[in-house]
């Protein structure tokens, strides 16, 4: 009931304008309502599982034996409840990557599934468990499949594009509802190729080959409230050039006619499959990617890597409680709270002042922009006792700077750049313990 809900809500949000117009201005590009939804998520995961978690490998051949497949410990609740306790609210599952091994029964594909393996005696569905687990836990479900296989025998021919849509047609009508769909950059290659080995090249762009229109629009039918990682659209999160966790200070929001709030994927561990030589990365440098992307108008795409037994390494739960009980503490107390808030127009731009209520110490100031309105801030500093302590240029939908630790009872944001009169939704002033 709750995600019938929140389909019809945006459903209804559906119509909201991918432009307004700004006074002195005209025409500004602004976000649809599925992209603030997912904004609003700021910690997702990516869970990388399958053939490569059992034979030490980033990206499969395409040939590996279905039979080295047996997660014994399988525990999807068990996925789901370390995703939650570190804030975790949207679960994208690698359903297929490039090796073309399926983590369902697929019907279309009768030599490299779930149901070619000896876990639960070919009997088992490792995306129906995530799924009901995702949904049950309140969590959204996302999917990926990847568009490259390097198993399939028709791939980069015409037949391997309706065995494409087909499988993704299958996971919408048996697996949804689906928050998201990842269609990224692996495009050709050598592979397997149903035993022929070499190399494929797309015969034409990777969009035009693929038909991701025709792809979208039936995603956008059957799931209203998606979006999604990677071709241009109004509902679309933009890949930011890395794989490291952040925003880079020059990332444009607005490209190809569209608002492309980024989405900066990261593996907890060093790679995105499961290793047992690797570990979580530091609470330190986990935090630090928070924020570098939620703290910089994105979003953060955790990558999960359970591990050959089907369980993820107790490292790697311990580390995910340990971020999310920092981000939650972090987020729990404004000391601008109450403040009163007085706006005047100076030589220097728009001046809001916040007179707290006393004396507060805190080391980040933490704003947002009402971007219903466009990102029309262009430059900013944040000011205390006449010392300028942060500053930047764009804004958005959140923007978080810290700096050393100080106490104050009076603080002023002043916009010094601005497309037409500057929209701020909130300021906050928290304390980010140092690690």
């Amino acid at each position: 009931m709750k995600h019938s809900l929140f389909a019809a809500m945006m459903c209804a949000a559906m119509a909201f304008s991918d432009t307004v117009e700004v006074t002195g201005v005209g025409n500004v590009t602004v976000p649809s309502a599925q992209q603030l939804h997912t904004l609003d998520l700021e910690v997702i995961s990516i869970i990388h599982f399958g053939l490569n978690t059992f034979v030490d490998k980033e990206w499969g051949f395409g040939d590996t034996p279905p039979a080295v497949f047996n997660p014994v410990k399988f525990d999807a609740k068990q996925w789901v409840a370390a995703a939650k306790a570190g804030g975790i609210k949207r679960i994208v599952l690698v359903c297929k990557h490039h090796d073309g091994f399926c983590l369902w029964p697929s019907k279309l594909n009768k030599d490299y599934t779930v149901a070619n393996s000896p876990w639960k005696d070919g009997k088992g569905d490792i995306v129906k468990e995530v799924r009901d687990a995702t949904l049950a836990a309140g969590l959204e479900f996302a999917a990926y499949l990847s568009p490259w296989d390097r198993h399939q025998a028709e791939y980069a021919r015409p037949a391997y594009v309706e065995y494409f849509h087909n499988q993704w047609a299958d996971l919408m009508d048996n697996y949804g509802p689906i928050s998201e769909i990842w269609l990224d950059g692996a495009n050709g290659g050598d592979g397997w190729y149903g035993g022929d080995p070499g190399k494929r090249t797309l015969p034409k762009p990777a969009h035009e080959y693929y038909e991701f229109d025709r792809l979208l629009k039936a995603l956008f039918e059957k799931n209203p409230q998606s979006v999604v990682f990677g071709p241009d659209s109004s509902r679309s999160m933009n890949w930011p050039g890395n794989e490291t966790g952040f925003v880079p200070d020059d990332y444009p929001f607005v490209r190809g006619g569209y608002f492309r709030p980024p989405e900066c994927d990261t593996p907890l561990r060093k790679g995105w499959f499961w290793h047992k030589d690797q570990q979580a990365k530091s609470l330190q440098e986990l935090t630090t990617r928070y924020f570098e992307s939620v703290g910089r108008g994105g979003i953060l795409d955790l990558g999960l890597a359970p591990n050959n037994e089907g369980l993820l390494d107790e490292g790697d739960v311990i580390r995910l409680k340990e971020f999310g009980d920092y981000i939650r503490a972090y987020n729990a107390v404004d000391f601008a709270e109450g403040a009163k808030v007085q706006t005047q127009k100076t030589a220097e731009g728009t001046e809001y002042s916040y007179k707290l209520n006393g004396s507060k110490t805190f080391n980040a100031v933490d704003f947002r922009e009402d971007i219903t309105k466009g990102m029309r801030i262009k430059g900013w500093k944040f000011v205390i006792d006449g010392q300028v302590v942060a500053e930047g240029k764009l804004a958005g939908f959140r923007r978080i700077a810290r700096f050393p630790q100080t106490t104050a009872s009076d603080v002023k944001l002043i916009i010094t750049a601005c497309d037409g009169e500057p929209a701020i939704k909130s300021l906050s002033l928290r304390y980010a313990p140092e690690i």
